[in-house]
């Protein structure tokens, strides 16, 4: 996928990447492949889709920002339309990313970017991932077992808890169910 968008971006220098395109640019999750290159283009232009391009109007253009001699929407910009596009899981992974690639992004800064956006497509969708999601959990996995559990209707677990073992040493738990003595690693040891 991520051949495809340098592909674009050979053929069409200056374009702006969005959605999954720009996520696989940030390093941000991209779950399965999405096939479609997606890039944004100013509202008098067509939305459209040719030879798996796809344009997506935009009245103003979110915060775009150049990395290698490419265009793309910030990564809290990203993490704001996939969970408004996307399955709930897929945007709670983005917005943890977008939140651990970004120092300065916070949670509340996510949820008024959903919120102040012109068009109300998928802002109510959008809630429940970006009003969960921390930038705690470190990977994509996590992220989305972090959905499960909830979806499943087991109480929340504390995220990245930390226990020293006999010998000093600490060791760190992706989910930590306190009341349960129980911890939780969806993608390590």
């Amino acid at each position: 996928y991520l051949a495809r968008v340098h592909a674009v971006a050979i053929v069409a220098p200056g374009v702006v990447f969005s959605h999954e395109s720009a996520a696989v640019l940030w390093g941000m999750p991209v779950i399965g492949d999405p096939l479609i290159v997606h890039i944004a283009v100013p509202a008098t232009s067509a939305a459209r889709e040719v030879a798996g391009i796809r344009a997506h109007r935009v009245s103003s253009y979110p915060d775009v920002i150049e990395s290698g001699g490419l265009l793309a929407v910030s990564p809290a910009s990203v993490a704001v339309t996939l969970a408004r596009h996307r399955h709930e899981a897929v945007g709670l992974a983005a917005a943890d990313a977008a939140l651990r690639l970004d120092p300065t992004a916070t949670p509340s800064m996510l949820v008024a970017d959903n919120e102040s956006r012109a068009s109300t497509r998928g802002r109510r969708h959008a809630r429940w991932a970006l009003g969960r999601a921390d930038g705690i959990r470190e990977s994509v996995l996590e992220s989305v077992s972090a959905a499960a559990i909830e979806w499943f209707g087991y109480p929340p677990p504390v995220c990245q808890e930390e226990f020293a073992d006999d010998t000093g040493s600490v060791l760190r738990g992706d989910f930590w169910w306190p009341e349960a003595r129980l911890v939780g690693e969806p993608d390590g040891e």
